[in-house]
């Protein structure tokens, strides 16, 4: 997979060599209208993730990759401009990734949308389905109480990060950066169930005015089937409700046929929206 590069005396790249991009380099760039970065965008990246960030020397083209939701285990390709020198600097990306010891690079959502074609000859595929559901919060059931809950508190992040990676496949683990990221955006909003003292599931949500998305619902897999999904349902739904949120989303993977049962018989109903999440696999699969 390793491409050769050739140089010019003196360790200079020839002209359409491949090669990793310097800020300096990034901030020279032109990137195309339809793109989803800026020059400026593109050298702070490269900051960020030096051996992840290639361009073409004498060309105005570039790649980008990135790691999945924060996690050094699963790779992702953000973006990749269009032009001849694509499938090259898609190999110079998965050779990086491979450096990195990363069994798994994805796609990221608009790159694999815009070039499905081109990813699936390179050998990328799907690898999880995901739906969306949704409901009106008005009539609502009445809050099921089979558990005690309360609001997150910070002495509960290593239980919560537990919680997630005994619930959730090996694909959807949050990572501790995840976690952190995710509760310093603002309008989240995390409920945890109990188990005495300690919290085994969690329900975690984002508020935007009137509307809201259930962005993580997990059960310890020891704790499953005792009512602590459904009391984390009916009462974030109640919740919401009292603060004026008129609707709430969801996604769920299209195979993850209980939490889709426990969602149903809560008022929820399927959508329309759906979407792929496509790799490739440099190492044998995970599935745990």
């Amino acid at each position: 997979m390793t491409l050769l590069r050739r140089l010019l005396p003196g360790g200079q790249p020839r002209d359409g060599e491949v090669t990793s991009l310097t800020p300096s380099d990034a901030s020279r760039l032109r990137p195309s209208l339809i793109g989803r970065f800026t020059s400026e965008m593109i050298a702070e990246h490269v900051e960020a993730h030096p051996d992840l960030a290639f361009g073409v020397a004498g060309q105005n083209h570039y790649g980008i990759g990135g790691l999945w939701r924060r996690r050094e285990d699963i790779g992702e390709v953000v973006e990749i401009s269009r032009g001849p020198y694509r499938r090259a600097i898609l190999g110079r990306l998965l050779d990086a990734f491979e450096a990195r010891g990363v069994p798994l690079v994805v796609l990221d959502f608009e790159e694999g949308a815009g070039g499905g074609d081109f990813y699936a000859a390179e050998g990328f595929a799907t690898i999880d389905r995901i739906v969306e559901y949704d409901r009106q919060i008005q009539a609502l059931p009445r809050p099921v109480q089979a558990v005690p809950v309360r609001d997150y508190r910070s002495g509960d992040f290593d239980a919560v990060l537990e919680v997630d990676h005994a619930s959730f496949p090996w694909l959807w683990w949050n990572s501790a950066a995840e976690l952190d990221a995710y509760l310093a955006m603002p309008g989240v909003m995390i409920i945890v169930s109990l188990d005495g003292d300690r919290p085994v599931g969690y329900a975690g949500l984002t508020v935007r005015g009137t509307l809201a998305h259930l962005d993580r619902l997990a059960v310890h897999e020891e704790r499953q089937r005792r009512g602590h999904g459904a009391t984390l349902v009916t009462f974030v739904l109640d919740q919401l409700k009292a603060i004026g949120v008129r609707r709430i989303a969801l996604s769920t993977q299209e195979d993850n046929f209980r939490s889709q049962a426990l969602y149903e018989r809560y008022g929820f109903t399927r959508g329309r929206w759906s979407y792929e999440i496509r790799g490739i696999w440099l190492r044998d699969p995970v599935f745990a």
